[in-house]
């Protein structure tokens, strides 16, 4: 349904551009101080000013290069014997965090690729034993269980679980 890839200076450009027109659209129902600061903290990142070991992916249309969500890792002790990769947080784009005419489904989706592609990197990109997704709220965290539990993951063989406020996907 979507690609995913590192964010480069045109995805974050047209994301920008897109995100800012959806916040004008949008500015009654979202916390728009929340998406200029994270903007702010993307740009920071393209521009290389960035903590060691972070990174961030887009979720992007198929036809064009604005992401639907921004995905926020980072890759945990990745020199030691255990290392792990983080998904810190999923940023969707504004018109995806109304409160008028949510689109669960499309959430879930927007979700369940944004885990299984980072499950992937988890195993090849970013060697790492386990994949821990942060769920701030509880409702983040049972939502979280739910999509994790529907991905196509028998390929992988993984143990599922919630440790505090994280779900965590080790290998079986």
């Amino acid at each position: 349904m979507f690609s995913f890839k590192e964010v480069n200076e045109k995805i974050y450009n047209d994301t920008k551009d897109e995100w800012e027109s959806q916040i004008s659209s949008f500015a009654g129902d979202i916390l728009v101080t929340h998406y200029h600061r994270y903007l702010k903290w993307a740009k920071s990142y393209i521009d290389g000013d960035r903590e060691a070991n972070t990174y961030l992916y887009a979720l992007t249309h198929k036809n064009k290069e604005s992401a639907v969500a921004f995905v926020e890792l980072s890759h945990a002790r990745p020199n030691s014997n255990a290392p792990w990769l983080k998904v810190l947080d999923i940023h969707v784009e504004p018109r995806l965090d109304t409160s008028e005419n949510i689109d669960l489904h499309l959430l879930a989706k927007v979700a369940s690729q944004a885990i299984t592609e980072t499950l992937g990197l988890t195993f090849k990109e970013y060697p790492s034993s386990q994949l821990k997704v942060y769920g701030t709220t509880p409702l983040n965290l049972d939502f979280l269980e739910g999509v994790a539990s529907s991905c196509s993951l028998e390929d992988y063989r993984l143990d599922i679980k919630s440790q505090g406020n994280w779900l965590v996907i080790n290998k079986s």
